[in-house]
């Protein structure tokens, strides 16, 4: 989200939190992830079932996959991709109009070099779309899916 970060700038706050989630133990993870997810998904009980999630995780794999995602700038090649892409965002933090073009503008740039990229938001999902706003994801998809077919 930040179009001026790179691996390189990225890498010492990576770095931090591998070390964090390498040093947690499965609760503290689940305490850690419960309180996270509070804000990342609106229904309690979908909160819950995430948390649990990440309890059956395994830490310090998932401090190595924060870190390599924080670290891993695909920018560039995504040229490369000749597919049709779909980047469904979660749009419910963006209070009105203006806010919400503004992050799309913002993911738009993320594939602005794929050659067939759509960005559409989902205004009902903070985070985990799958999870806020099911319907929205799959109908979304399915679109998506019987449009990009040969």
């Amino acid at each position: 989200m930040k179009p001026s970060a790179t691996a390189e700038s990225s890498a010492p706050q990576a770095d931090q939190i591998r070390k964090l989630y390498g040093s947690f133990t499965r609760e503290q993870i689940a305490a850690q992830s419960r309180m996270a997810f509070a804000s990342l998904i609106k229904d309690p009980g979908q909160v819950e079932t995430a948390t649990g999630w990440s309890a059956a995780s395994d830490p310090a794999t998932v401090g190595t996959a924060v870190y390599e995602m924080m670290t891993t700038d695909l920018r560039q090649q995504i040229a490369a991709i000749k597919s049709p892409v779909l980047l469904l965002a979660a749009a419910d933090g963006a209070p009105d109009a203006a806010s919400r073009k503004q992050l799309a503008s913002s993911y738009e740039a993320q594939v602005a070099k794929v050659p067939q990229a759509r960005v559409v938001l989902a205004e009902r999902a903070r985070h985990f779309i799958m999870l806020d706003d099911p319907a929205f994801l799959f109908s979304t998809m399915d679109a998506f899916l019987k449009q990009a077919r040969p």
